[in-house]
């Protein structure tokens, strides 16, 4: 890698949690799975992340585990990045082994997400029709910011999935997303942005919502 990338890499490996590692609930600490997307050398990458909590480091202060995978535009599966982020073991969530570099990355596993009734979506909020809501905020009007609230806990990658799914093959990698939005670096945007009940920026939305859809998924929808 560039150190251009290892760089951009780092900043987008921050993590804030939300329970200390002695906490009762740290095992509510969102993972934050996000698909950014970044300009390297002129060149646009895909950026699919893993970035989560890791309990207690050797000095007994909090520690935070994150892994990165980079995509060009021929290594991207119709099914979308959600889809891709919610494979089993594609992304690492922990690293006991001493400090390596890999010989090769992942095999990028092949597949599609095809549309179909959105039973998370029903099932959290009685309405599966919330994820067409969300998805036509890429179909119609790409670029167009979406905020969902969401209380610890819920499995906001299966809903962003559901929703992505909804869209044509095409447009599910312009989407950009994350499970567990806090801030970015400058000059990387995040078109769906799930943020947590409690938080600052989940008040400042509340507060003064943004332009664009706001999903509030701790209210009655």
């Amino acid at each position: 890698m560039s150190p251009n990338l290892i760089r951009q890499l780092e900043s987008l490996s921050g993590y804030r949690q939300l329970y200390q590692f002695h906490d009762p609930n740290a095992a509510l600490n969102p993972v934050a799975f996000s698909h950014l997307m970044l300009t390297v050398a002129g060149r646009r990458c895909h950026v699919l992340s893993r970035v989560c909590d890791a309990g207690a480091d050797y000095s007994q202060r909090s520690n935070k585990f994150a892994h990165h995978i980079v995509l060009d535009a021929a290594e991207l599966p119709a099914g979308g990045p959600a889809w891709l982020l919610s494979r089993d073991g594609f992304l690492r969530s922990r690293w006991d082994a001493e400090p390596c570099l890999l010989p090769m990355g992942p095999s990028i596993p092949s597949g599609d997400s095809s549309p179909r009734v959105c039973r998370a979506w029903r099932q959290l909020v009685g309405d599966a029709g919330w994820a067409g809501a969300l998805a036509e905020t890429a179909a119609k009007t790409p670029g167009r910011q979406a905020v969902l609230i969401y209380r610890p806990g819920t499995d906001m990658l299966t809903l962003l999935e559901e929703a992505l799914a909804l869209l044509p093959a095409e447009l599910r990698w312009n989407v950009s997303l994350s499970t567990y939005f806090t801030k970015l670096p400058p000059g990387v945007s995040c078109q769906w942005r799930c943020v947590v009940d409690g938080t600052p920026e989940a008040a400042a939305i509340r507060r003064k919502p943004p332009a664009g859809l706001v999903l509030d998924l701790c209210r009655p929808m």
